[in-house]
């Protein structure tokens, strides 16, 4: 099924319902600023760690890619 434009709207509008309720639920502070937030990054474990999590996401993604031909052989007529 292709999505056209009813799906779109309907996501759209569940994605303009969760903005709403958050900000009305979620309690304003300000403990926290972007800035602060955005210091944690001169840290080069920071950028370690968002490495190996890059890394961990793109060798699925490979993985994947390279077994999906072989499944396929395997068991032709299992489109999903």
């Amino acid at each position: 099924m292709e999505p056209g434009g009813k799906e779109t709207l309907t996501v759209a509008g569940f994605a303009t319902l969760a903005f709403l309720a958050l900000r009305r639920w979620v309690p304003r502070t300000d403990a926290l600023h972007g800035a602060q937030e955005l210091g944690s990054l001169r840290k080069p474990a920071v950028w370690g760690m968002m490495l190996v999590a890059a890394l961990g996401v793109a060798s699925i993604f490979a993985v994947y890619t390279f077994i999906s031909p072989f499944a396929w052989r395997l068991n032709p007529g299992s489109r999903i």
